[in-house]
């Protein structure tokens, strides 16, 4: 009995010099970090959109900015027309010359991607095709990289000056363009919501001060010289109809009429007075997605 009492306070023994043993083994616990936790990152707080019902002005203000625009394609058409000014006119240019008045269309497609804002460069490449005195044209356009090349139908590739490139964007579709001109919109209105194409976009209408607007972005795609038509515009009609993404405020579709006077001397057919009609339409598409021009093969 004794000696099984012996044997268990042996291994008693063992088990805890083993204890503690192990024990001496062990890692202290770490300590308690009692330091004050790091302070979050504020998330930036993004400012509403304005209100095109209620402040129509700062709405179209913002859809024109360019930073929000770098790259977009549209579609594009455009009608002229010439017409007597008034009554007189219509007798003093008779029947045979007005029969020679007549429409000129145009109709495109291209892209556009900005590549310099500060500068006003951009990469592009667009097609029109010209409807006029029974003849209708193609034409094509490249810009890229600083570089620019135009052909007619379906001849040769030819290299062309950059910056007459640039300015046959047609009216309002550059992204920097359309910020330059909507700085004189006056008389902003807001006409309401309404859906095309399955979108929903606030539809809104202004006009111009011809005294003031960069006639450039206006008649860019015309082949008019703006400088040639600044004398006749002092008293032009511009109005523009404009959609803008319900959700985000950005340029969906554009509608812009010009009408104004001109003598019949600017066009070589006598005095009388002439009223010139524009239309251009143009819808933007593929807003901000990646956009793939690439240079012409000439030979």
């Amino acid at each position: 009995m004794r000696g099984q009492r012996s044997l268990t306070m042996a291994i008693l023994l063992i088990a805890l010099l083993a204890l503690l043993a192990l024990a001496g083994c062990q890692t202290a616990p770490p300590a308690i970090d009692t330091s004050a936790p790091p302070t979050p990152t504020p998330t930036p707080t993004v400012p509403p959109l304005p209100d095109p019902k209620t402040d129509p002005l700062g709405a179209l203000q913002y859809s024109s900015k360019s930073d929000l625009v770098h790259s977009m394609g549209f579609t594009m058409a455009m009608s002229m027309t010439l017409q007597p000014a008034d009554d007189a006119a219509t007798t003093a240019l008779g029947d045979v010359v007005l029969a020679a008045l007549q429409n000129a269309n145009m109709t495109g497609t291209g892209v556009i991607e900005i590549t310099d804002k500060a500068t006003g460069q951009a990469n592009m490449q667009m097609a029109m095709n010209v409807n006029a005195a029974g003849q209708e044209i193609k034409v094509e356009t490249i810009v890229l990289n600083g570089k620019a090349w135009s052909r007619v139908g379906d001849g040769q590739w030819t290299e062309s000056d950059v910056k007459d490139a640039q300015n046959s964007v047609p009216g309002g579709m550059d992204p920097m363009g359309m910020e330059r001109r909507l700085k004189d919109a006056v008389n902003v209105e807001y006409v309401g919501e309404e859906e095309r194409d399955g979108q929903s976009e606030h539809h809104l209408r202004y006009t111009l001060d011809p005294g003031a607007v960069d006639l450039v972005t206006v008649f860019g795609s015309t082949g008019i010289p703006a400088e040639r038509m600044n004398p006749f515009l002092k008293d032009a009609s511009i109005s523009v109809d404009t959609w803008l993404g319900a959700n985000d405020l950005l340029p969906r579709y554009q509608d812009m009429k010009i009408a104004f006077n001109l003598p019949g001397t600017a066009l070589g057919i006598g005095d009388a007075n002439l009223r010139m009609l524009m239309d251009i339409t143009m819808a933007y598409t593929n807003i901000n997605e990646p956009v793939t021009i690439e240079a012409p093969v000439t030979q």
